[in-house]
């Protein structure tokens, strides 16, 4: 076996067999520049001594592989390296229920060591307020809290939130935890009947637990009702009209909204057209409870752009039922702006309203909320765009899930992957952008080149069924031709540390 690895070629160099450079030498180690044409600027630094498979590492050979970690960062220091550092934002590439954040991280990473030595990742847990929001903030060390509320149809469903270790008096709330569109099959969406009461429910909670601060992060949502449902589980008291004789659902049968609200009902979607007053308890909402909302995007309530005619269509709302819940939400949020804690004209208007199906808008109404966008605030607790500015590469994403989660016009209104773009602009950062479903159709800056698409790559079958395979394939086979098309710069030098099974160097 000695005989074998001596003649590799790494031991043909540490004999000198092979002309390399030599960069290093100490007593346990050496290192030389790579001779492969491919990797010409790499270093190589390899032990003098045997060091055996990790499964009989014994305590002398423990101690060779710590000096080699001492001799690195001398060799760092002394060839002014510092290897690719590589951000790999895992917030948008996981996809609800096809690939969570982590293996789409680590399957691009997989695909890129075929051809470029990593000498540091950083991989970046993001949300835009939505999906994740809790998990973005695992720096704030939260407590978590599980409870039973009432989901997006009526069912209950298990949900949590965070409160801060350092602070109780911080509670972190994910909306999508109980009114998520994840949380509904496709066949099951459908604004017209989903609530967002389970919300309430949590920040009553966090609230009885001695909360006077909530955090927010609203995105992702299966419902389109002004964030009534999660207002009325607060207290707030709405009066509806009744419905015209014999009233049917847009698309449903006749009667199908006959039936009387009764003790216990539950504000939806359906609702906004019929509500007749709103009516605060005495003591308010939440009292001396400070609401922030961190939105998904950055939409305004009604119109073109609004939250019914952009996110009803990915919700489950078509013809009728659309132009039902838009004049509906028209409707509700003009007594919002009348009947709120102030008089609020242009409520329906400030940007950010159209989140999650118009929480935003009926939280300033009734709560006083203020909001942000959720990427920035995240970004900034996770101190991305200093980590961009360090990084040689960026990777980032948009999810792979049917109806939300393409790489379309909306991603522009706030998303983390138009977040992630902005910054690496800002820095002269290159960008891969790898999604599921590419369908934007309005022009993108010329110094972003298109996101990868693996749909279009790999057909959507494959795509879906397997899409870490996937992204892990198309990063190994196209590399060069992406790194081109992004302006990836040319290798400069990488160290590398190596501990194979080699020999001990005799005569030395």
């Amino acid at each position: 076996m000695a005989e074998e690895q001596n003649n590799t070629i790494f031991g043909k160099i540490i004999r000198k067999e092979i002309p390399a450079t030599i960069v290093y030498e100490d007593e346990q180690c050496l290192a030389f520049r790579d001779i492969h044409p491919v990797a010409a600027t790499h270093i190589i630094l390899v032990p003098k001594q045997h060091i055996p498979r990790m499964a009989a590492v014994e305590e002398r050979h423990a101690a060779v592989m710590g000096h080699l970690m001492v001799a690195a960062n001398k060799i760092a220091k002394q060839e002014h390296l510092d290897g690719y550092r590589l951000v790999v934002n895992d917030g948008p590439l996981g996809g609800q229920g096809t690939l969570t954040s982590e293996s789409a991280a680590h399957a691009a990473l997989a695909g890129l060591r075929h051809h470029i030595t990593i000498a540091h990742q950083d991989i970046v847990s993001m949300s835009d307020g939505g999906e994740g929001f809790l998990a973005s903030l695992r720096s704030m060390d939260l407590e978590m809290h599980q409870l039973t509320v009432v989901g997006p149809r009526g069912a209950p469903v298990r949900a949590q939130f965070g409160v801060a270790r350092k602070d109780p008096s911080v509670a972190v709330i994910e909306s999508s935890a109980a009114m998520g569109l994840a949380l509904l099959p496709p066949e099951g969406r459908d604004p017209w009947e989903t609530t967002s009461y389970g919300l309430g429910q949590l920040m009553r909670a966090a609230y009885d637990l001695g909360a006077r601060e909530l955090l927010v992060g609203v995105g992702g949502s299966a419902t389109t009702d002004g964030g009534l449902g999660a207002l009325q589980a607060l207290g707030l008291q709405i009066a509806l009209a009744p419905p015209p004789p014999g009233q049917a659902a847009p698309d449903g049968p006749p009667g199908a909204e006959a039936e009387a609200e009764g003790q216990g009902w539950r504000f939806a979607g359906k609702h906004l057209g019929r509500v007749a007053r709103f009516a605060l308890p005495p003591q308010g909402l939440l009292a001396g409870c400070r609401v922030r909302v961190c939105v998904d995007v950055q939409n305004p309530l009604l119109g073109p752009t609004g939250a019914v005619r952009v996110f009803g269509p990915q919700k489950g709302a078509r013809g009728p039922v659309l132009e039902a819940l838009e004049a509906g939400m028209a409707h509700a949020a003009a007594l919002m702006a009348t009947q709120g804690l102030a008089p609020c004209p242009e409520l329906a208007a400030i940007p950010g309203t159209g989140a999650a199906g118009g929480i935003p808008a009926g939280f300033r109404a009734f709560l006083g909320a203020h909001f942000q966008p959720g990427v920035a605030f995240i970004g900034d607790a996770v101190g991305l765009e200093e980590r961009i500015a360090r990084a040689d590469l960026v990777l980032t994403g948009g999810r792979l899930a049917a109806g939300e989660g393409c790489y379309d016009d909306q991603t522009g209104y706030g998303k983390a992957c138009s977040h992630v773009e902005a910054l690496c602009r800002r820095h002269g950062r290159p960008l891969l952008v790898i999604c599921g479903r590419y369908a934007a159709s309005g022009p993108r800056p010329p110094t972003c080149p298109p996101p990868v698409d693996l749909v279009s790559r790999f057909g959507e079958g494959p795509a879906m069924a397997d899409p870490a395979r996937c992204t892990e394939e198309l990063l190994r086979e196209s590399w060069p031709a992406l790194a081109a098309a992004i302006g990836f710069p040319r290798p400069r030098p990488v160290l590398g540390c190596l501990a194979p099974a080699l020999a001990p160097v005799e005569g030395r």
